[in-house]
């Protein structure tokens, strides 16, 4: 059985609020929002352990968590996370 993928991406979930939005399905553009929770930890590292604990409380299985990153331009990139 084949797990869709499930995406982490960290940003702004609100005005002035950082924070992870979890998605299902093919991409951020394309998939379901989950769930958005403002960020668990001013450390960076803390931070991503906290939101992948959390991600993988809501799906209800430890998920295996891989690092993407866009490159959109020289100064421009996106980070997120794939779990499957």
């Amino acid at each position: 059985m084949r797990h869709s993928l499930v995406t982490l991406t960290p940003g702004m979930i609100d005005v002035d609020v950082p924070g992870w939005t979890l998605t299902a399905g093919h991409g951020t553009r394309t998939g379901r929002e989950i769930a958005c929770h403002d960020s668990f930890h001013e450390d960076d590292d803390r931070d991503l352990a906290a939101a992948q604990a959390w991600a993988d409380g809501i799906i209800g299985r430890r998920l295996t968590w891989q690092r993407q990153v866009d490159v959109r331009s020289q100064w421009t990139q996106f980070t997120r996370w794939e779990g499957q």
